[in-house]
């Protein structure tokens, strides 16, 4: 009985390569994952330190450049958040969330 040495040696390639499609796609997915875990702090930290404790529930709607009129929470319709500084002017590409805004969140001590 005579093995067939061209298919062993094809099979070991293709399991190999199947081995390390795998190692890649589980290593990549654990970047994205701590990615994931860092944003994630980062935000709580800042949540944090401003202490977020006035709420603004209807704002004037943004007009580009837009000029925040406080440093806080932004947020978007469709939950979508994004942190402004008071004072700094924001053009519509510059600002990821697009729609009406919903409520500011800013620190008590700052100028209304």
């Amino acid at each position: 009985m005579k093995l067939n040495n061209k298919g062993f040696a094809i099979t070991a390639v293709l399991y190999g390569l199947l081995i390390l499609f795998v190692i890649l796609i589980g290593s990549y997915l654990t970047l994205l994952g701590t990615k994931k875990s860092r944003i994630d702090t980062v935000t709580s930290d800042i949540e944090k330190d401003y202490e977020f404790n006035k709420e603004i529930t209807n704002p004037i709607q943004p007009n580009y450049p837009y000029d925040a009129p406080y440093t806080g929470k932004y947020i978007f319709e469709n939950n979508c958040v994004m942190y402004l500084y008071k004072g700094e002017s924001y053009e519509s590409d510059e600002m990821n969330c697009t729609g009406k805004l919903e409520k500011i969140l800013y620190h008590g001590d700052s100028d209304e």
